[in-house]
């Protein structure tokens, strides 16, 4: 009996606002080994077919919503925009947009400017949500001291544990924005 070979292929991956370039690159480079991008399905999904020079763009799409899994119709329209530009709209998760270049004189999807402002309000509104979940999470720790309950927060090491992971957490989405600002100011 022959090994039957999978035709798709999954990869966990996940990729920043700020990384959209990256990724295209990557999705280009799998096309070139022959695993073209098909959708986001717990993942990147890959279809195999015959390696090509494939050219990808990965843009944010500022309509969209982080709880976002599919394209909504607003994204449509936009696909219907990048497409009379030359792209194809393939997939979408998140802000994300996965475009791929189906006509040889296509046009950027956006201006770099306006490309930039688009990854930077993304990327910040992400990383601001972030920081306040993680900031409410720290709260209600702290105010455990002002309800009395320092003996039990301070003897305890689940309670101990679990606040250094809260307050390490948040040192970690500080970190976060602090270098999205850098990032901003540098490019």
């Amino acid at each position: 009996m022959g090994e039957r070979k999978s035709r798709r292929k999954r990869v966990l991956a996940f990729y920043r606002y700020t990384e959209c370039d990256s990724m295209a690159a990557y999705l280009g480079e799998m096309a070139r080994k022959g695993w073209h991008f098909a959708e986001w399905r717990m993942g990147l999904v890959f279809e195999k077919g015959e390696p090509r020079e494939t050219e990808y763009a990965v843009e944010v799409f500022l309509d969209g919503r982080e709880e976002d899994r599919r394209p909504g119709d607003e994204a449509e329209e936009f696909g219907e925009y990048c497409e009379a530009a030359g792209w194809k709209l393939v997939d979408g998760w998140r802000r994300f947009c996965v475009l791929q270049k189906i006509r040889e004189d296509a046009v950027p999807i956006a201006a770099p400017k306006e490309r930039f402002s688009n990854v930077m309000r993304a990327e910040l509104w992400y990383c601001a949500v972030r920081l306040l979940s993680v900031l409410l999470m720290s709260a209600t720790r702290c105010l455990d001291l002002f309800w009395g309950y320092v003996p039990m927060w301070l003897f305890s090491n689940l309670s101990v544990c679990l606040t250094l992971i809260v307050l390490g957490v948040f040192a970690v989405e500080l970190c976060k924005i602090v270098g999205v600002g850098i990032w901003g100011i540098w490019c």
